[in-house]
Formats: structure tokens, sequence, C-alpha cells
């Protein structure tokens, strides 16, 4: 199967960090401290990154399609097909922080933040089918594409839902990106 076809995007090359840290993008210190504040928060690294601004969000975007081997995409306006986006309910996409973009041979692309979410992987399967292909999208212009903040000629200006719903916490945690990281892992943390 292609790269990002199907509800699992498959296992990441290599953990996040790594890729982060191979690309000179921070220290090994601040990869250290962002991966134990992680821990102790039970935050997403990528997150705690952007946070700090050691990372923007598209460095991260980027860090991630390298990571699970998926495009990564801008939202702009003319990529946007408003049959495919509506294939969702706004508090749908809304809640799982995604965005149906277009369909490619019939099968939904949907752009997601962050691809190691299982969660949200298997609730899209469920809604979506399990045809469908992922791209990498930053949460800022995910958010701009639900809300209908660009203009476009294929959505006549048209925001593609009605009611927004308010953003709902993310249960991934920093331990899923670190654990296979050499001398990042769990084990350093000194748990059972």
């Amino acid at each position: 199967p292609e790269p990002g076809s199907g509800v699992n995007p498959g296992l990441p090359r290599q953990p996040l960090g790594t890729i982060i840290f191979q690309r000179g993008m921070l220290s090994a210190e601040q990869l250290l401290e962002a991966l134990e504040e992680g821990h102790r928060s039970h935050r997403r690294l990528g997150e705690i990154l952007v946070e700090r601004g050691w990372l923007d969000e598209r460095e991260l975007a980027d860090a991630l399609g390298e990571q699970y081997d998926l495009p990564v995409v801008e939202l702009a306006p003319p990529e946007i097909e408003l049959e495919a986006a509506r294939l969702l309910s706004a508090e749908d996409s809304e809640r799982l922080d995604v965005f149906v973009v277009r369909r490619e041979n019939g099968a939904p692309v949907v752009a997601v933040s962050d691809p190691s979410n299982r969660a949200v992987l298997d609730e899209l399967g469920a809604l979506l089918g399990d045809r469908l292909r992922l791209v990498v999208a930053t949460p800022s212009s995910l958010a701009a594409a639900r809300g209908g903040s660009s203009s476009s000629e294929s959505n006549n200006g048209e925001a593609p839902y009605a009611d927004p719903v308010p953003d709902e916490p993310d249960q991934h945690t920093v331990e899923d990106d670190a654990a296979d990281a050499p001398g990042f892992g769990r084990a350093e943390w000194d748990e059972p």
C-alpha cells in the first residue's frame, strides 16, 4: 500500500525526538529536557517543543511527516473540496482535530496534526472506513480550514461547517514518541 493509505500510517520510521535531533533543530540537552517534561506532564513531545518556541508548527509537521512517511500539506483553499470536507460532521472534525481535504480515487484524504494518535485513527476508520489516505497539516491550518477563514473558488468562500465545537485535550503522551529514542527511552526514567 501507498504511504499514508488506510487508517494505520504504519510504524514510525524513527522516534520523533531522533528525527528532530538529527535535523539539528535542537540540542541533546533541549531534547532531554523536553522529554523529561513530557514524562512528568504526560504531554506530547511536539506540543512541548512548540510551546517553548524551540520548533514552530510547520517544523513539527515536517518532522511528523518524515516520521510516518506521510505528505505534509498546507490547507490552501484550492486543495479543499467542499463535498469531501462534509464527509465528517463539524463536531467530529473539530473533536478529532482533522479535516477531510479531498477525495483521491474515491478515498477520503484526511489531514491530521498527529498521525500517532491511535484513538483518532481508529475513530476515523469507524467514521470513514478503512480506505482513506492520511496527510499531515499544522494545527492552525486545520483550525483555519474548519473555520472557513480562507475564501476559495472551490467553496465560494463558504465555511465547510456551520457550528464550531470547543477543542478537547489530546490524550497522546510524549512517552510514545520517546520509547525507542537512543538514550531517551522509558528505561531512562526508572519506571517498572
